[in-house]
């Protein structure tokens, strides 16, 4: 086999383990050695070898894991995939100049570099954590309670440790005494998060507030639901669904992202009906709705209103973090000529305050949607002291794919990191209730119209996280500048 066709099977096989990390199997553990075959191909290659196999990594791996954005808008996935592919190149080259001056110290500094990849991936106006190792470790609480402490960042930065372990377990000579330190050590990288974990969960068994939600998956098709002939039948279905909710004396009724079908505070008819039945069951409800502002130039917001009985005032919140080539075209501002590009895309302007909404004493935020993948912007939020997280979302574009089970992934590590409960409704799955350890309690399936009765767990204490925020990710931004500055004075 020629070095290329072995250099594109590493490629390939990287890539699959990947994207099968991320799939809702109980694969998480395919990450602990999908990044190892990179390490092995990255050993013999140019400078030009690792921005192609970077790049290609890139593209393979996203596009396997995130096709289903296509049912939403193709476009839309073709740009998304080529423009995230970019950001592998920044690990491949970084981890090739260091190894060039010293193979140590490139092992040493590729956990550092991969986080600092993931950091610049999530951040800024293309922000898109949605990749970050640490989603493939959601499903196993007793390993991702540390996250209290790290964030997101320092699962990823975890998860990176493991596969270096694996690398040069595969990469030694049969020495029996550097085999038996490397097996310690990968012992004891198991060993002291997961012992933490059984630590925690132990420590913190579930306990209930007393306070009620009802989450309303309503389950209905986006595709149909902003149709002239379907908006009266939304209307009646969400009607009936609150007034069912409310037969139950919950203290909150939630519905999901853009629930409505319609902008709520600019509908007469709608607000009235839906003012009358709030007032008649005496029960606050939380609206994912549309909004718009008459300024110079019409601003669109996705929004949330929570509706208080006997209350004429609506609480609002507009959506901050915007998904980019769905709800805004990124850059568009500075090149208007993007405007006129049809990623399928709304044209959403992004809002500014972070709302904390307020029922019988207990204080909570919204996050609409994509913005449960966002620790530093969920921090924020969760220190102005809430009570619980709401995540409204509406996951119905992606149909019955990975995409709906990704995004829930993010709930159980933002859940850890800040010690708060997470209550998520969504359109048509999945629904679910979240504690501060990161379980899920109670969920509905996708794809099923229901009502999830359940209530809402207590908060533990403020986390080291939520006090000092994303020290990893900041630390590896620092760390792998100053590698790359060494490395590239010592090739001067």
């Amino acid at each position: 086999m020629s070095d290329s066709s072995k250099n594109l099977s590493l490629v390939i096989i990287s890539s699959i383990l990947f994207a099968i990390a991320f799939l809702p199997l109980g694969t998480g553990f395919l990450a602990y050695f999908a990044i190892v075959p990179l390490f092995f191909l990255l050993e013999k290659v140019t400078l030009t070898d690792a921005i192609f196999y970077g790049y290609l990594f890139g593209f393979l791996s996203n596009i396997l894991s995130l096709f289903w954005i296509a049912n939403a808008t193709f476009l839309g996935m073709v740009g998304a995939v080529l423009i995230l592919a970019l950001y592998n190149i920044i690990f491949f080259v970084l981890y090739w100049l260091i190894r060039k001056k010293s193979i140590s110290w490139a092992i040493v500094s590729s956990p550092f570099l991969w986080v600092a990849m993931e950091w610049i991936r999530s951040h800024g106006t293309l922000g898109f954590p949605w990749l970050n190792l640490s989603h493939t470790q959601a499903n196993y609480p007793v390993i991702i309670q540390f996250a209290e402490f790290t964030g997101e960042m320092g699962v990823s930065f975890w998860v990176m440790l493991v596969n270096i372990e694996f690398y040069l377990l595969l990469r030694s000579k049969p020495n029996r005494k550097r085999i038996i330190t490397l097996a310690s050590l990968f012992i004891l990288l198991f060993a002291v998060p997961i012992a933490w974990g059984i630590h925690r969960l132990h420590q913190n068994p579930p306990e209930d507030t007393g306070f009620m939600v009802a989450l309303l998956q309503g389950n209905v098709d986006p595709y149909i639901k902003w149709t002239k002939s379907f908006q009266k039948e939304n209307f009646r279905l969400y009607y009936s669904m609150i007034q069912e909710a409310g037969e139950k004396g919950v203290d909150l009724i939630i519905l999901p992202e853009t629930a409505t079908a319609s902008y709520l505070t600019h509908t007469r008819y709608e607000l009235r009906e839906y003012r009358q039945l709030v007032d008649s069951i005496g029960i606050p409800v939380l609206f994912g709705s549309l909004d718009f502002k008459d300024t110079n130039r019409r601003e669109y917001y996705n929004a949330a209103f929570l509706m208080h009985p006997t209350r004429r005032t609506l609480d609002r919140y507009y959506k901050i973090q915007l998904v980019p080539f769905s709800e805004k075209t990124p850059l568009a501002e500075t090149f208007p000529f993007l405007y006129d590009i049809d990623f399928g895309q709304g044209n959403f302007s992004s809002g500014t305050e972070k709302t904390i909404f307020s029922v019988d004493g207990y204080r909570f935020a919204t996050l609409i949607c994509f913005e449960s993948m966002f620790p530093e912007l969920v921090r924020g939020f969760v220190r102005k002291n809430v009570d619980f997280i709401v995540n409204i979302t509406n996951d119905g574009w992606f149909g019955n794919t990975p995409g709906p089970y990704q995004h829930l992934f993010a709930c159980p590590l933002r859940a850890v990191e800040t010690r708060r409960p997470i209550v998520r409704c969504a359109n048509t799955g999945i629904s679910a209730i979240i504690d501060p350890m990161g379980r899920i309690t109670s969920h509905t399936k996708y794809n099923e119209k229901t009502i999830l009765f359940a209530n809402v767990p207590q908060k533990l204490k403020t986390t080291f996280y939520t006090r000092y925020g994303d020290i990893i990710g900041k630390l590896s931004l620092s760390i792998t500048g100053a590698f790359s500055i060494i490395s590239l004075l010592a090739r001067v």
